[in-house]
């Protein structure tokens, strides 16, 4: 699953606390602030990584995860699932020759296709 938003905040913060140590490094008594609040937390007397605040997906969307049951259609018909909610159909599914792919995932077909051809 990719990262959400927040985590993404968290390393910009990080890595940005970290460009601000590195460019104080040649002063000779450099004011190094705390990193905590900067994408680190002291937890146990430690410094941690703080990775997200926030849920690493929604739970409705995961409750809400669509997989076909489409085995003659090739999900073409209005019954599929994936196509009811406007979702490309994923390897969750029970589909064969399906077309209802997202154009990512018929490029990715594509190129190991023309790996296994040479």
């Amino acid at each position: 699953m990719p990262p959400n938003a927040d985590s993404l905040d968290k390393h910009i913060l990080r890595a940005n606390y970290q460009a601000a140590i590195h460019k104080r490094s040649l002063e000779q008594l450099p004011e190094i602030p705390s990193p905590v609040g900067h994408g680190w937390n002291i937890v146990n007397d430690q410094l941690i990584i703080d990775w997200m605040d926030l849920p690493p997906a929604p739970a409705k969307s995961i409750l809400e995860c669509v997989q076909c049951s489409c085995k003659k259609s090739k999900c073409q018909r209005g019954s599929c699932s994936c196509i009811q909610k406007a979702l490309p159909c994923t390897d969750l599914s029970q589909r064969v020759n399906c077309e209802n792919v997202s154009l990512q995932q018929e490029v990715s077909s594509e190129l190991d296709s023309d790996d296994e051809e040479n």
